[in-house]
């Protein structure tokens, strides 16, 4: 009887967040834009990778130079956006994909299926596009003996999960930012010191996520939290969070004694101030990737000199397709 009026007393307290979430916009966290480096002359092919059921869009953004026959076969990197695992899209990410691109690797900006039931769906579904990606990767000049995750704040959990569990996917690397690791301890590590919105957040979005509270489905929670279901044999992590953020920094410091424990490299950088995810996109991007070459043992080439001639941002594979006027409009409210 107590345990169920326990339950029952949790099911009201999440009842009162998704409220809060819904009636005060906690929906949609001040992540900042994505708007590191800058204009470079990166080639952006609108394409989609198949999932069970269907397709999902994928952006495909090549270095200059890049494509069939390069001298050096690029690293693929998958990039995952985040939004709490119900919102948002690849967009959150392009600038984070084009400062990949211009650096030398290829970007493959995913969006994955947002509706409920999520879990364990969204991570198949990144599976998939690494799979997707590693099979293309030759015709795009890419190499698929170097392939990547990199995802912000719920896509970091993503990345990080499917690098860090099963077969790793093959994965050489894994990156997040912002990325909560142990969604059962969200709601106790915010209790104390957090906003309201980290406080409705922490119970909310999991929730959403998994479609159950963690008193009532432990193994679940386990399953979708990388800092207690990763395996020996992960590929090494770059873990970045902001000192004082949406996602407390013990998520961080937690996923980092997992993964030293199992003997799985792990650099975690703490940034200063209260930035969340993309926020820090503008200074953390170039010491990311430099700590990618070094993992990876790439060395970036200068872009041909008629790519370092070429003005404008972005050029659209003429043919393949791009980003709609919609779809524009849509990337700059993000």
């Amino acid at each position: 009887m107590g345990k169920a009026l326990v339950a029952m007393g949790s099911v009201l307290a999440l009842a009162v967040a998704l409220i809060a979430v819904t009636l005060l916009g906690f929906d949609k966290p001040p992540c900042g834009p994505a708007t590191p480096g800058g204009p470079a002359p990166v080639d952006v092919r609108a394409l989609a990778y198949p999932v069970a059921g269907g397709t999902q869009p994928a952006d495909v953004y090549l270095p200059p130079g890049g494509g069939a026959g390069s001298a050096m076969p690029a690293p693929v990197v998958v990039l995952v956006h985040g939004g709490g695992w119900f919102f948002g899209d690849r967009h959150e990410l392009a600038g984070v994909a084009k400062a990949v691109a211009a650096h030398g690797f290829i970007a493959v900006n995913i969006d994955y299926d947002l509706a409920a039931p999520r879990f364990p769906r969204e991570p198949d579904q990144v599976r998939a596009a690494v799979a997707w990606a590693r099979a293309q990767a030759p015709q795009w000049g890419g190499d698929p003996a170097k392939m990547v995750t990199w995802g912000d704040s719920a896509g970091g959990n993503l990345a990080v999960s499917v690098a860090a569990g099963g077969d790793h996917a093959g994965l050489q690397a894994a990156i997040s930012w912002s990325g909560p690791f142990d969604l059962g301890a969200l709601g106790s590590a915010v209790a104390a010191t957090g906003t309201d919105y980290q406080k409705a957040a922490s119970v909310a979005d999991p929730f959403i996520y998994l479609g159950c509270l963690p008193l009532l489905c432990p193994p679940t929670y386990a399953a979708a939290s990388p800092a207690l279901s990763a395996t020996p044999g992960a590929p090494p992590m770059y873990l970045a969070n902001s000192q004082n953020e949406l996602v407390p920094l013990s998520q961080q410091d937690q996923m980092a004694a997992t993964l030293h424990r199992l003997g799985v490299a792990a650099t975690t950088v703490v940034v200063p101030g209260t930035g969340h995810a993309t926020a820090y996109a503008a200074t953390q991007t170039a010491p990311t990737l430099a700590w990618l070459d070094a993992t990876l043992g790439f060395t970036p080439q200068p872009p041909p000199v008629a790519a370092r001639l070429a003005s404008g941002p972005v050029a659209v594979g003429s043919g393949v397709g791009g980003l709609s006027a919609a779809q524009r409009a849509n990337a700059a409210v993000i």
